[in-house]
């Protein structure tokens, strides 16, 4: 079974090695797809030296200070082009399952659990994670539930998901037209 994922990453070499050995440990065959947003650390580095498929995109930045509100127009133009690739790309000849997450988002499913799974769409509960100066980010145990991080991130590659802003909402399709099946 195949997963591919989908993630956009800008100066995450902070979070990356946990995210490649989190999903590496959780599926047992996965494609990881790079979004670079301009990085400025070892990001893409760290991306190469795990093989994955690097495409470099020009993503808005947001002034300090500022909201995603300020910058409408951008960011619709920006959900056009994640929408646009994941909808014209052919992972239907390589992927089962594909994910849409961000390094700091860890999914916790399994190879084993996608194979018994007859949803179409699999969504996540999401918790904001608290971290000080001295946690490990692999030991993180304190956290809250976070609505925004509430969303379904995987699904089956024959589901068209027409995703909203910054992936947080979408509104799938199956491309033979028949219902989609969520989990509980």
């Amino acid at each position: 079974m195949v997963v591919e994922i989908f993630s956009i990453v800008k100066d995450q070499e902070e979070m990356l090695p946990l995210y490649f050995k989190h999903y590496n440990e959780v599926f047992s065959n996965v494609i990881f797809n790079i979004y670079n947003n301009k990085s400025t650390d070892d990001s893409v580095k760290i991306c190469e030296s795990q093989n994955c498929n690097i495409v470099d995109i020009s993503y808005l930045d947001v002034p300090k200070g500022g909201s995603i509100g300020d910058f409408p127009k951008e960011f619709a133009t920006y959900n056009e082009r994640v929408n646009k690739y994941l909808n014209d790309r052919e992972y239907n000849d390589t992927a089962d399952w594909v994910l849409m997450a961000d390094p700091d988002e860890l999914v916790h499913i399994t190879t084993e659990d996608l194979i018994n799974e007859d949803a179409d769409v699999i969504r996540f509960t999401g918790y904001q994670m608290i971290k000080n100066d001295e946690t490990n980010l692999e030991e993180l145990t304190l956290g809250f539930n976070d609505g925004v991080y509430n969303k379904p991130s995987l699904f089956r590659s024959s589901i068209t998901m027409n995703f909203g802003m910054g992936a947080h909402t979408a509104n799938p399709e199956r491309k033979d037209g028949k219902e989609i099946k969520y989990n509980n």
